[in-house]
């Protein structure tokens, strides 16, 4: 790559129109990429981080005009009003207790957000985006104290102001904000629960290090399982999916631990999972990202019968085709002539010593 480039990568992105606003993982910014022309441009950092923090964002909501997004490794919601450009930040009170918010996921209830936390101890919270003033829940977080934790990203909203999310002993916990219901349900031990999804009224899980995946019928108590009909294959241990993009009659299954972008049909479960497409000439993983946690693709956003695969791991995204089933790749990085700063990428990815990005990219063009 031109060194006047950097590559950008990220776990989520909020959609307004055309354009796409995400927080890079690697150093302080937020970025925007528009899904028609394909241009990238640095839009602003948070100010109350250093210029080289790592990995402050995991979640976003859009509402409305309004972006809002999570804090993973800081203490500030931020927020931006997109039709007039305006940002602010909402700061999380948590005292002394956490140096930062993890938060796990959210709920949206009309116009009020439920932030969960990845520990417990770091409070729900609420954000009334009305007028953005926010309120620790102490009654809500009574409910489901005994669970401690909630694994990073396990948390998803259903819908009709419920969520859910997989738990450390391998349940599924379900949580009604209207009601102030929890209901909690133990699977099988020899399933190994790690990210649990909805569509339409059925919970799908990703597993451990199983690349079995379970779709749960929960009105009827019944698991259909979906496994590979052919070999996988992986470029370290670990997790092997993380996260299930569901399109007209199948589901695209992004990998962490495997080299390839896997797929399978909802209604066809003989049909197993299998590999959904082969990588174009080139593409390959950022030099010094191949590690335990860092999936090769975790988010999407679905536009105009395309499916945009945004890199956390990945050198290029993806964008694919869903009528035509063809894949190209989109050049995301960023001129750091656009920064007001020199960023200094944080060594807090390290290439595998066993799986080197030479390897990678063979495997995969």
């Amino acid at each position: 790559m031109d060194n006047s480039r950097m590559d950008l990568h990220s776990w989520c992105g909020c959609l307004y129109e055309e354009n796409l606003l995400f927080p890079n993982i690697d150093f302080n910014s937020f970025c925007s990429i528009n899904l028609h022309d394909l241009t990238v441009n640095y839009i602003m950092m948070n100010p109350y981080e250093s210029k080289d923090a790592f990995g402050l964002y995991a979640h976003g909501l859009q509402y409305g005009d309004i972006s809002l997004f999570f804090p993973n490794n800081c203490r500030q919601i931020a927020v931006v009003e997109r039709k007039n450009s305006c940002y602010r930040w909402i700061e999380i009170p948590l005292g002394i207790s956490n140096a930062f918010y993890a938060s796990a996921g959210e709920i949206l209830n009309n116009s009020d957000v439920y932030l969960f936390p990845q520990k417990m101890d770091m409070g729900i919270w609420k954000i009334d985006i009305r007028d953005y003033t926010i309120k620790r829940c102490d009654d809500l977080n009574k409910l489901i104290e005994e669970d401690e934790q909630i694994p990073g990203s396990s948390f998803i909203d259903i819908g009709d102001g419920k969520g859910a999310y997989v738990t450390l002993d391998n349940s599924l916990r379900v949580f009604d904000i209207k009601t102030k219901d929890t209901k909690k349900y133990t699977f099988d031990e020899k399933y190994s629960l790690f990210r649990c999804f909805f569509h339409e009224d059925d919970f799908w899980f990703t597993q451990n290090k199983s690349t079995t995946i379970l779709r749960w019928n929960i009105k009827k108590d019944f698991i259909t399982e979906y496994s590979p009909l052919e070999e996988i294959n992986w470029f370290r241990d670990g997790i092997p999916y993380s996260k299930l993009c569901f399109l007209n009659d199948k589901a695209i299954v992004l990998n962490n631990s495997i080299y390839d972008v896997m797929e399978l049909y909802p209604e066809r479960p003989e049909k197993g999972i299998v590999k959904a497409f082969s990588y174009p000439e080139g593409f390959g993983v950022s030099p010094g990202r191949l590690v335990e946690f860092a999936a090769v693709f975790d988010a999407f956003e679905i536009i105009d019968n395309k499916l945009y695969l945004i890199p956390s791991c990945a050198d290029r995204m993806l964008v694919y085709d869903i009528l035509t089933e063809k894949v190209n790749t989109v050049d995301f990085s960023i001129n750091t002539e656009q920064l007001s700063f020199e960023p200094m990428i944080n060594n807090y990815y390290l290439e595998n010593p066993f799986y080197s990005l030479k390897k990678f990219i063979n495997m995969v063009v």
